[in-house]
């Protein structure tokens, strides 16, 4: 029993500083991101406080990212995210496999950088979605998806 609670800590302590990492990744903002029909297939929840956000596609991970939430920093400020859809490769930014890209709600862009600027700088680091509703479940293709309704 130690040792599981021994693990137990070393793995909360590892997801920590995993949460508290900044990394650099770009941006770019759409106008259809309140769309429920987007890959993630996470319908209109959202967190208060939070942006919708596609992420570029190797980053997406073939959905492993959805539901996944950040805090993006740029010049102007720092917003919360979460990855509600794909952003596709064939797209300018989102193809690029050695750099992480999100393309924004663009109500969010602009907390962010100036929207006229269309691509910025920023740096991201995960962070725990406020989860105060249920949970769903939807299973595509054979794969499981489960995502926490955030309220």
């Amino acid at each position: 029993m130690k040792s599981v609670l021994l693990l137990a800590l070393i793995l909360a302590a590892t997801c920590t500083d995993y949460l508290s990492t900044s990394r650099d990744a770009t941006i770019t903002y759409y106008t259809t991101a309140k769309s429920a029909d987007v890959a993630c297939q996470l319908g209109n929840y959202i967190g208060k406080d939070f942006y919708r956000a596609a992420a570029s596609e190797y980053f997406y991970m073939n959905s492993a990212q959805c539901g996944v939430c950040y805090e993006l920093t740029g010049e102007k400020g720092s917003i919360k995210v979460q990855i509600t859809d794909k952003c596709p490769a064939d797209s300018a930014h989102c193809g690029d496999k050695d750099k992480v890209h999100f393309d924004l709600d663009e109500e969010g862009f602009p907390y962010l950088c100036d929207k006229v600027k269309g691509i910025c700088p920023v740096t991201y680091r995960m962070i725990p979605c406020k989860v105060d509703g249920g949970v769903s479940v939807k299973i595509k293709e054979g794969v499981i998806f489960l995502f926490f309704n955030l309220f």
